[in-house]
């Protein structure tokens, strides 16, 4: 008897630090990205290249669905240039609510496709032998779609890499190649 209540016991305690285990597995997480913004304009002779910082907050549901949230701002901008005239082009800043849906397997990459919407801020800047000839910002929203993987660093940390189209309209495509770091908790 007294072996059956000391057997029963053990089972119970590893039965309850299984469950410990799951339950202490990381759900909510931050992240720092740096992105390469890419602006296609149809009536521009190039793309506009810069740099953006976002940060990014988000929680596991499960281990197939996340949601998160992004701000971020321009770090950079860049000008097209010729015969006298530049055109430069900055985001000032950009916020977003995603859906993350990903397969977990046996590696320490987690490929998953996004879906959310975007709002961004930018400026749009023009000038003829250096006078300002227009200056113009305005504000863009739409629905935002890629695809990225998390690479696992250690237990807690990742690093991203993800590719995301963030606007798209009849004339203008904005999108994203991005790295990053992102912390478990």
């Amino acid at each position: 008897m007294k072996k059956a209540v000391i057997a029963a016991s053990v089972s119970a305690l590893m039965a309850m630090s299984a469950h410990a285990e799951v339950d202490s597995t990381p759900k909510g997480y931050v992240g720092v990205n740096l992105s390469r913004l890419s602006v296609d304009i149809d009536e521009a002779p190039d793309t506009f290249n810069y740099g953006h910082l976002s940060f990014r907050i988000g929680g596991r549901l499960n281990d197939y669905i996340a949601i998160e949230g992004r701000a971020g701002f321009g770090v950079t901008d860049d000008s097209i240039s010729g015969n006298g005239a530049e055109v430069t082009v900055e985001t000032k800043r950009s916020i977003g609510g995603y859906v993350l849906a990903g397969i977990p397997n046996q590696t320490p990459v987690y490929p998953y496709v996004i879906l959310g919407y975007t709002g961004i801020k930018s400026e749009v800047t023009a000038s003829v032998y250096g006078a300002t000839v227009f200056n113009d910002s305005g504000s863009d929203d739409d629905v935002s779609y890629g695809v990225g993987a998390n690479v696992s660093i250690t237990e807690r940390s990742d690093f991203n890499l993800e590719y995301l189209v963030l606007y798209e309209d009849s004339e203008v495509e904005i999108s994203a190649l991005t790295a990053g770091l992102m912390y478990r908790f």
